[in-house]
């Protein structure tokens, strides 16, 4: 955890000594859901409805290019039928942000999520399941003046599994990955208008 907050910080302070620099907070909501793999066949349970919040920072490095990274408390997970997963992550994605023009942006990079709790159904599961997630990030995002928006999906690319099926004959690796589409509005509180 020690070298992401690093990285983190490191990204923050290079894109500082070269950039006009903005930041702000975000508040906003996951339709997330969880996609299993086991035996060759996929299942996705029904989407989860969870909070998304915390910190972005801006640095424009040009007109039309900026780099983008947050941080973010995000709320994960699934439901299938009366069973609910919920897993609440520290999500830090760094994002390249393209400026169609002052109002509109395009965005996509790569994003980590830090696992801070895993439940189903009010039992703790956390010991099932890999304390990183690693995935990708790309969206649409909206500014004006103070305020902003947008709308993005998120991929997860890395199997969260820790569920050994080493004893269990026949069954063979369970994957499990995370998706999620986020919409959040957000207000500026300090840089550029």
């Amino acid at each position: 955890m020690k070298k992401v907050l690093l990285s983190f910080v490191f990204v923050v302070a290079a894109s500082a000594a070269f950039a006009q620099l903005s930041g702000g907070i975000r508040l906003g909501m996951n339709l997330a859901n969880q996609k299993a793999e086991a035996l060759g066949v996929s299942v996705s349970a029904d989407s989860k409805v969870g909070l998304l919040g915390g910190l972005y920072l801006t640095a424009n490095l040009s007109d039309k290019i900026a780099v983008q990274p947050e941080l973010l408390y995000s709320s994960m997970g699934s439901k299938s039928g009366d069973i609910s997963d919920a897993f609440g992550y520290l999500h830090i994605p760094i994002l390249l942000r393209y400026n169609i023009n002052e109002n509109f942006n395009l965005h996509a990079g790569p994003q980590i999520g830090l696992l801070l709790s895993a439940k189903s159904d009010g039992q703790d599961i956390k010991d099932q399941f890999k304390g990183t997630d690693f995935g990708a990030s790309l969206g649409a995002g909206v500014d004006f003046g103070k305020f902003n928006g947008g709308l993005r999906y998120y991929l997860g690319l890395s199997n969260i599994s820790d569920i050994d099926t080493q004893g269990i004959p026949g069954l063979g690796d369970i994957s499990f990955k995370n998706t999620s589409f986020q919409i959040y509005l957000g207000y500026k509180l300090f840089g550029g208008e």
